[in-house]
């Protein structure tokens, strides 16, 4: 590698993570992605170049085991290495989501329901 190459940055996609369902259309699928060991490398590639960046693509999380652990150590990721290195690209899944979680919080206050889990 020339000089020039090493001070240059290095990104990582990670897309599709679904929060490691066991399976999908009959195949099963690793849950590698999802473990903290996964997390614990990208923490370590991001170390070894301040100019390194992760790109999270969509669909984080669905119905899998790992939802909200994948959620934790994302924001981990990003309270470590700020959102100018670790980037998140919602996909319509965590659009919806979202939207729901809105809709939610609309529908329980004009129920007169001001706290519930989860709010703040």
């Amino acid at each position: 590698m020339s000089e020039s190459n090493d001070k240059s940055g290095k990104m990582i996609l990670v897309s599709d993570i679904q929060g490691c369902l066991d399976k999908s259309r009959n195949q099963y699928l690793t849950k590698l992605v999802c473990k903290p060991q996964f997390f614990t490398s990208l923490e370590k590639f991001m170390e070894k170049n301040e100019k390194n960046k992760i790109s999270f693509v969509g669909n984080y999380f669905d119905k899998g085991s790992y939802v909200i652990s994948t959620i934790l150590n994302i924001n981990k990721l990003l309270g470590i290495f700020g959102d100018n290195r670790v980037n998140l690209i919602l996909s319509f899944r965590e659009i919806n989501k979202i939207r729901f979680m809105f809709e939610l919080d609309k529908v329980l206050l004009k129920q007169g329901i001001p706290f519930y889990p989860g709010y703040d």
